[in-house]
């Protein structure tokens, strides 16, 4: 295996230059490794950094990194860590669970609880590795709007990691287009060289590029844009050993006579991502049931099979009931009415208040929900999921005099 202090020996190459070891450092290529792993055509793309230079430099780091001769594989090294998806029928289906060092693609319908899967990943990455996390920061490409700090709030407190933590590790960008996306793809490799990330994110991976890339004749060019994110991806996991989730969508193919979805992107999307898991709601409608189903499309070395799981509040897990570790509400759970009255003079401050409900008559009840997991109003016979639909009733019901 190649020693730390051999693959950071970027400066060391007899064809390296200040100026161009600053340069590499901008782009984020820092170590033997991913130099090795670099086109010299596209390295020759960066201003100061002339064709027969970046061949050099590149041979020459191969040549550190080992990777000019053959071996047999007896002598092959993998350092590949998994950790926990937070549902232990997924875990055992995906053999331990996320790995780094690779790519995978989560796929399905809307409502198939692909955004809630990762959702969940970017607080059980966190976790110690004694817990099955890999206490790692997160980088979160956003292609859709749908991250929401109020889910990964519920999250972390569900597996007793404190919420404003366990956000400050979730370094979050919002993208606009595939140039864009394909901009903050390289710009990865600055933020992995600052924090200690151990996952990237991509949700979604096919959003913008089937706005922009229209009709047969835009195929070409799309497919090709596709394969640069895809390689580039590819690249960073393995050179930086972390792990790649990219969740995509779906398009509706014809078989004869029958129907079925398929993830979008074609052969690139399934020869680029080492392992491939289908998503589907269980039953006729997608709201009828939290039970979702995760199946096995392709992998490098697990077999094929099926799991069943639940879709919550607090991420995915084994049972549709959800025991908070951390009980108490936290502020990025709370609209922006409920932060201004927990600041309110007279309130304790402590937090407490999140857990209680005013029932009128200037007092105060604890929430205790029932066997049904629901809050009952203390003025009438009502019952509520939500403590925000609770306390709004509250306001009318106090008025008609319960």
């Amino acid at each position: 295996m190649i020693s730390e202090q051999v693959e950071n020996g970027l400066q060391y190459l007899k064809s390296m230059t200040p100026k161009v070891l600053k340069l590499l450092m901008e782009e984020g290529i820092n170590t033997l490794r991913r130099l090795s792993m670099t086109n010299a055509r596209e390295l020759s793309e960066v201003n100061g950094i002339s064709m027969n230079r970046a061949k050099n430099i590149i041979y020459e780091a191969r040549e550190e990194m080992g990777m000019c001769e053959f071996i047999t594989v007896d002598q092959l090294q993998e350092n590949w860590k998994w950790f926990t998806t937070g549902s232990e029928v997924v875990d055992d289906l995906m053999d331990g669970g996320i790995t780094t060092g690779r790519i995978t693609e989560i796929f399905g319908a809307f409502k198939s609880g692909k955004t809630n899967i990762v959702n969940t990943l970017c607080i059980t990455v966190q976790l110690p590795e004694e817990e099955g996390g890999l206490d790692g920061d997160i980088i979160y490409i956003d292609t859709e709007g749908t991250f929401s700090k109020a889910k990964i709030a519920r999250t972390a407190r569900r597996f007793g990691i404190n919420p404003t933590k366990a956000l400050h590790r979730i370094h979050l960008a919002k993208v606009y287009s595939s140039d864009h996306q394909l901009q903050m793809i390289e710009s990865c490799e600055r933020i992995l060289m600052t924090y200690p990330v151990k996952l990237i994110v991509v949700d979604s991976l096919m959003a913008l590029l089937r706005n922009e890339y229209v009709g047969i004749g835009c195929l070409s060019a799309r497919q090709a844009v596709l394969n640069n994110i895809i390689h580039l991806l590819s690249q960073i996991a393995e050179s930086n050993n972390i792990a790649v989730v990219l969740t995509n969508q779906v398009v509706t193919k014809m078989a004869g006579q029958f129907a079925y979805n398929d993830a979008v992107g074609g052969n690139i999307v399934s020869h680029g991502c080492h392992f491939r898991y289908r998503l589907r709601a269980r039953g006729t409608s997608y709201n009828e049931t939290l039970e979702r189903e995760i199946t096995v499309v392709d992998s490098v070395d697990l077999a094929p099979g099926t799991a069943k799981f639940f879709i919550t509040e607090a991420g995915i897990s084994d049972d549709p009931k959800i025991n908070y570790k951390i009980e108490e509400e936290s502020i990025h759970e709370l609209k922006a009415s409920e932060i201004d009255q927990r600041a309110e003079p007279g309130n304790s401050g402590n937090g407490d208040d999140g857990d209680e409900v005013d029932a009128g008559n200037n007092r105060t009840c604890r929430m205790e929900r029932n066997e049904d997991g629901r809050i009952p109003c203390p003025n009438c016979e009502r019952t509520y999921a939500s403590k925000r639909t609770l306390d709004r009733h509250l306001k009318s019901c106090k008025e008609k005099g319960g």
